[in-house]
């Protein structure tokens, strides 16, 4: 496995997107997958919305919780 990079950017005022890596491949999209899995288990009561895509991940939120 290689190391992958993590972009993080701000996206509006409710959520974020994640960059992993700089490329799409099989093994970067189920990183993503597997993060974004983690991610719902572990923070449901945090976030409104997880959407993988083949290279990123895009985390919504509520700002005002």
């Amino acid at each position: 496995m290689t190391k992958n990079k993590l972009d993080i950017y701000p996206l509006g005022c409710s959520g974020i997107i994640c960059y992993v890596g700089d490329s799409i491949s099989n093994e970067t999209n189920n990183l993503v997958h597997t993060f974004s899995e983690y991610l719902q288990s572990k923070l449901k009561t945090k976030i409104t919305g997880v959407v993988p895509s083949y290279h990123s991940i895009t985390i919504y939120y509520n700002s005002l919780n």
